[in-house]
Parts: structure tokens; C-alpha cells; sequence
């Protein structure tokens, strides 16, 4: 199933965003870039990739291709219940597979765009003859140096939460982001540690919206068992209080009418 579910991200992701597809596309990109770069080594620095796009939204991430062929009638699920379990679970756990190895490769190539970018940066201060940048930044103190050894020898509580509370979504959390007076490179460091959680957040929610799906899965499967059971039991019983002529009794006849 091709496309973007949302315009914006396919404005910046044209097709499948499979890492097949994507990689042939970017192989694609790359042979173009380098005859580019020869005509005109003004693009960039030699063996870069120009023009990675900007990750918009990881939603592209869950179109996978098909595991069957469309044009042709799906093969019928297990007439009994325990196979389609079985086939219906292992379909949801390899779609799930596919999709997560989709938003590591789109985490992956964001992650060389925040390289290239402070690639570029540091290449353009120096064509303009300046001096490498130094950090604005104070150094930390020794007492926020005590601070940060206390808090990594203390002992775990038990029970305490120390990630990012239940019901918080990805969204309500303070972004990371480059502080004005950061080099490019402790700019760089920054973006990476904001990708970095970024990408876990989006790997833990659809783990999590996919195994909510796979219980759904399951509670289904185990209604349409207690039905056919129901429905077994029921046919059972009405076929026990029936009871035909010849089976363990002699049919009596029709009583004469002797008056």
C-alpha cells in the first residue's frame, strides 16, 4: 500500500517508505548527487549525500509491502480455531516487525541529516576564514559535579518511576534542542540525544498500540470459540431428545380401533 496517510509527510516521502524501496531510491538520489557534485564541487564536501530530507512525521513507517499477491483470492484461513489464532497472531507479529524496522531506518537517516548539517556548518565557517567556534557554555561546577555522582550512586527505590509517567504523551514532553551559544558539533550532540529519544518514544507507543491490537485480536478469537462451542452444544442436545423409531424401541403401530 503506497503513499503517506498524510500530505505533508508524502510531500517529503514520495512511494514506499520500506527500507528496500527507500534505499533503492536513495541509491538512486546518491548517483545523481555525485554527477551533480562533479559538475559543480561547490555542493558540498566529496562523498556526501545532498539534500536528505527532513523527517516530517513517522506515520509513513507503517505502510510494509504485501506478503501476498493482490490480484489473485487470499488462501482461506484454518477451518479450526486454533489455526486461525495461530496464523492471525504470527500476521499481526510480522507486520509489527516490519513497521519498527521502518521507523529504526527513518530514525537512522534523520540521524545523517543532523550529521550533514553540522558537516556543512563547520565547512562554511572555515571557507570564510574564521576561526574554529568555542563553546559559550559555562563548564559545570563542583557542586554540579557532586550532584550528578550523588544522583548515579544513590540506590534505586523500589516502586519509584524514573522514566516518563504512564498517560504522558510524546508530545507534552519538552523537546531537546541546541542552546544558542552551542558549537555546531555540541548542537549536533544535542539533536542526536532529542532523535535518539524521539525514536524510542515512537518504538515503545506502537509497541504498545500493537499489542493492544493483539489482545483485541485475541478477546475476538476467544468469543468466536465460546460461540462455536455454544452453537455444538446446542445442536447436541437437540439431536439427544430425539429419538427415532428402531433405536433400542419397537415401534407399537398405529391402535386399532376395535369399536
Amino acid at each position: 500500500m503506497p503513499g503517506s496517510p498524510h500530505p505533508h509527510a508524502r510531500r517529503g516521502r514520495q512511494g514506499s517508505p520500506h527500507p528496500v524501496a527507500i534505499q533503492t531510491q536513495q541509491q538512486s538520489t546518491e548517483s545523481t548527487s555525485a554527477s551533480s557534485q562533479a559538475a559543480s564541487p561547490s555542493l558540498g564536501p566529496p562523498g556526501s549525500v545532498d539534500d536528505i530530507p527532513e523527517l516530517i512525521s513517522i506515520a509513513p513507517a507503517i505502510f510494509v509491502p504485501a506478503t501476498f499477491d493482490l490480484t489473485k483470492p487470499q488462501a482461506p484461513l484454518p477451518a479450526d480455531s486454533s489455526g486461525r489464532t495461530t496464523q492471525q497472531l504470527a500476521e499481526l507479529d510480522a507486520h509489527t516487525a516490519a513497521v519498527k524496522s521502518n521507523i529504526a531506518w527513518m530514525i537512522e537517516r534523520e540521524a545523517k541529516k543532523i550529521h550533514q548539517d553540522a558537516v556543512k556548518q563547520e565547512l562554511s565557517i572555515k571557507a570564510a576564514g574564521l576561526p574554529p567556534p568555542r563553546s559559550k557554555r559555562l563548564p559545570p561546577t563542583k557542586a554540579d559535579e557532586d550532584e550528578l555522582i550523588r544522583n548515579l550512586e544513590a540506590p534505586i527505590v523500589p516502586g519509584a518511576a524514573y522514566g516518563v509517567p504512564l498517560g504522558v504523551l510524546a508530545d507534552q514532553i519538552p523537546p531537546l534542542l541546541p542552546d544558542p551559544r552551542d558549537t555546531p558539533r555540541e548542537a549536533f550532540t544535542t539533536r542526536m540525544l532529542g532523535l535518539v529519544r524521539y525514536g524510542m518514544q515512537q518504538m515503545d507507543g506502537y509497541e504498545a498500540h500493537a499489542n493492544g491490537v493483539k489482545q483485541q485480536k485475541r478477546e475476538e478469537i476467544a468469543r468466536q470459540i465460546a460461540g462455536e462451542l455454544a452453537r455444538g452444544q446446542s445442536q447436541a442436545g437437540t439431536a439427544s431428545g430425539f429419538q427415532a423409531p428402531g433405536n433400542g424401541e419397537k415401534d407399537q403401530g398405529t391402535p386399532m380401533d376395535v369399536d
